[in-house]
């Protein structure tokens, strides 16, 4: 589906049927889902994301702006590489809420972290003008 439609709503219900009977949820379903901008999806794609978040990291990006707020609720409980990617993801989707978040976790923060804070801090500073 190239336009907008209910595809991206069936499919949600798909994904979330699948998800509670512990499936295996295909890509190409939730990029459907992204592609149609239905942010109802985020909860979804959270908890998928939670769980392997290099192959979700590119699809939660996508989602825009909207993912920022449930990328900040799930940012105190992340650690290695799921903080690596929701540093990246908040780098890319991010506003001015998410840069406090950004200056806690470089504080003590490996090499590579702080390097990643810090190029996701500038991106968020450049969107947003400062």
């Amino acid at each position: 589906a190239e336009a907008p439609g209910p595809a991206g709503d069936a499919a949600l219900k798909e994904a979330k049927k699948m998800l509670a009977d512990n499936k295996v949820v295909p890509q190409e379903v939730i990029s459907l889902i992204v592609k149609e901008n239905n942010t109802a999806v985020i909860p979804v794609i959270d908890e998928m994301w939670v769980k392997n978040p290099t192959h979700w990291e590119s699809l939660y990006g996508d989602i825009g702006p909207s993912a920022e707020p449930a990328l900040i609720r799930r940012f105190p409980f992340t650690e290695g590489a799921l903080r690596h990617c929701a540093v990246r993801v908040l780098g890319r989707v991010g506003g001015a809420e998410g840069l406090p978040l950004l200056a806690t976790a470089a504080v003590g923060a490996d090499p590579e972290l702080r390097v990643l804070v810090e190029k996701s801090t500038a991106s968020i500073r450049s969107r947003i003008g400062q």
